[in-house]
């Protein structure tokens, strides 16, 4: 056993004993007690909130692909999209799967080059993410000095960490020539880096055409708008027990359990986000069984909802695909020989 299988089965271990611990120390009639509180009126605000975050997002790629030059349309980038929260759901810990499968489907689906499509990956993360990262800065700032986990010496850590990424991506989408113009200087054998090489051209190319005029702007904000719902989606949860929690302390529980589940340890961090979640909101007053249900409740909304609203769009496009092809056929004229409908070849002689 490697040391990053040991470390990996550690942190497992670690996180199935804090789950196991949690069940334990929860009462089952309080389970069942916080469970009835969620309402169906409550049900349908999260379940209305999800799909506006995903069809946000997915206007959020088709606007940052119409900037890039590319054509998009906005139902089979929600089916690309959708193919791409599937693979997430599958895949441990960080969305690298899922954007993989987003860049095959791009150059795919719309005809764009394999630099093209890294390029619109690439800048959407980093406009994601480095939006994530802001509201996480502005959470650790301003967050109640009566949360005791976080130490002036880890407020510290983490601010150097988010601040050191946030300044990678301004470069990137500011100054992204400065990696284009030193790669451009080589000049490589292997095709492999000639077509990294010509990736990190087009970037450099395509981040010009997003900073232009007010397209990072809008992007930024609209990155964050997302970002927003989900803390507003578990602080609508969180008042059917106490309404007294700072809004700043939730935003900071649901942006850090998303960061640590982005740990490559289980299928979409599935058990370590909730672990996470359902620690700090008992550290914010809530019981455990309170947190227990608050936490298992918006991780349906925001992870198994997802699945199942994208499987049904995908077997619902594809099905509205095959029936279009089916019609399109019908109406093509059928090949016949037209020999045999003017008959027998006439020959005339002189």
């Amino acid at each position: 056993m490697n040391r990053k299988t040991f470390f990996k089965a550690i942190l497992w271990l670690a996180v199935a004993l804090l789950l196991a611990a949690l069940i334990l120390s929860s009462d089952i009639s309080e389970v069942i007690d916080s469970l009835k509180s969620i309402t169906l009126p409550l049900i349908l605000i999260c379940a209305g909130l999800q799909l506006l975050t995903q069809l946000l997002l997915n206007y959020q790629w088709c606007h940052i692909a119409g900037a890039m030059g590319l054509k998009a349309n906005f139902w089979k980038m929600f089916y690309i999209n959708s193919k791409g929260n599937l693979t997430e759901s599958i895949t441990p810990g960080a969305k690298v799967g899922g954007e993989v499968v987003r860049g095959y489907l791009f150059k795919s689906e719309f005809g764009c080059s394999t630099a093209d499509a890294a390029s619109l990956v690439a800048i959407q993360k980093i406009i994601s993410v480095g939006s994530l990262i802001l509201l996480n800065l502005i959470a650790l700032i301003f967050l109640p000095a009566s949360v005791s986990f976080l130490t002036p010496f880890l407020k510290g850590v983490l601010l150097a960490v988010m601040v050191g990424i946030l300044i990678l991506f301004v470069l990137l989408l500011f100054r992204p020539q400065i990696l284009s113009n030193k790669a451009a200087s080589y000049d490589f054998k292997r095709p492999a880096l000639q077509k990294f090489q010509k990736g990190l051209i087009e970037f450099s190319e395509h981040a010009q055409k997003i900073r232009s005029g007010k397209i990072l702007l809008f992007q930024l904000a609209l990155s964050v708008f997302i970002w927003a719902l989900f803390p507003f989606k578990l602080m609508i949860l969180v008042n059917q027990y106490r309404s007294d929690i700072n809004p700043l302390a939730i935003l900071g529980a649901t942006l850090t359990a998303y960061f640590i589940a982005m740990i490559p340890l289980s299928p979409g961090g599935l058990g370590v986000f909730e672990v996470t979640l359902s620690s700090l909101l008992i550290m914010f007053g809530l019981t455990s069984e309170q947190s227990l249900i608050t936490a298992v409740v918006f991780r349906f909304f925001t992870f198994w909802f997802v699945i199942l609203f994208s499987l049904g769009f995908i077997a619902a496009y594809d099905l509205i695909q095959k029936i279009k092809k089916s019609r399109a056929e019908k109406k093509q004229p059928a090949h016949s020989d037209i020999g045999s409908e003017i008959g027998p070849e006439i020959r005339f002689e002189s």
